[in-house]
């Protein structure tokens, strides 16, 4: 698990921080405090790469919430879960349902980049992760989905993965820098990836992270406490990212 992040802060490092642009005006966001759940969730069906597309794809079908709320220790944030990346959406709607989340921790914070939570070191929460098996799931890149500010996106594993497919528990929240043209240019030649016009207008003047298009899913986007996200990043941590204050997502509330 560690390695996906690490991967993903090593692109942050090589491509700096630059200034951010302005927060979007949201209604202020109170904190939580802790619910009352068991200190790990309900366990569900354990899933293998062999059956995990189409259980999902039934499970999608059967289920069809996409607005959540999600509960934290710096304030409130409304996601909503894109349908056109169904199997993602399946699946953390599954985990929601089954409070994988509830009581867990953004165990990574890197100012200007993202914040990282879903799965963590936790005590004893490795096996209880075993009971949900051992899977992954295919990627789900779309043209139109790419890494704004406060999109949701899934990380991976960089190793024996050619497909891309991603972690069914991490996930990141962007907060983003801009880039300038030759930055993007730069992705283009190294990455073998091409950006669309629109891509290109939104990162010159916009806060995104670039660099992960093409790498990684994006399956949602908080649509209301984008400034929960600057909340988080403001949180002290290490050189490696890991928070010296607990940020805490209480639970995830399925809305609609």
């Amino acid at each position: 698990m560690k390695n996906l992040f690490f991967i993903l802060l090593s692109l942050v490092s090589f491509f700096g921080c630059k200034p951010q642009s302005e927060p979007q005006s949201i209604l202020p966001q109170e904190p939580q405090k802790s619910v009352e759940k068991p200190k790990f969730g309900k366990s569900g069906r354990a899933l293998n790469n062999k059956i995990v597309e189409s259980y999902l794809s039934d499970f999608g079908d059967k289920n069809q919430e996409t607005v959540l709320l999600m509960k934290t220790s710096k304030g409130n944030m409304k996601i909503r879960l894109y349908t056109d990346t169904p199997l993602h959406r399946a699946n953390f709607i599954r985990l929601v349902k089954l409070d994988f989340f509830d009581n867990t921790v953004f165990y990574r914070v890197v100012k200007g980049f993202a914040i990282q939570g879903g799965d963590t070191d936790q005590k004893g929460r490795k096996e209880y992760k075993e009971s949900f098996g051992s899977y992954s799931i295919p990627a789900e890149f779309r043209s139109s989905r790419f890494h704004k500010r406060g999109v949701l996106a899934a990380t991976r594993d960089y190793g024996d993965n050619p497909t891309r497919r991603s972690s069914p528990y991490d996930f990141y929240i962007v907060q983003g820098t801009t880039f300038a043209e030759p930055d993007l240019a730069k992705i283009e030649r190294e990455q073998n990836y091409k950006f669309s016009q629109e891509q290109r207008e939104y990162y010159r003047s916009n806060s995104g992270a670039a660099h992960l298009d093409g790498e990684h899913t994006v399956f949602g986007e908080v649509i209301d406490g984008l400034n929960v996200i600057d909340k988080i990043a403001e949180v002290k941590s290490d050189d490696g990212g890991w928070p010296y204050e607990d940020v805490t997502i209480f639970d995830i509330e399925i809305l609609k």
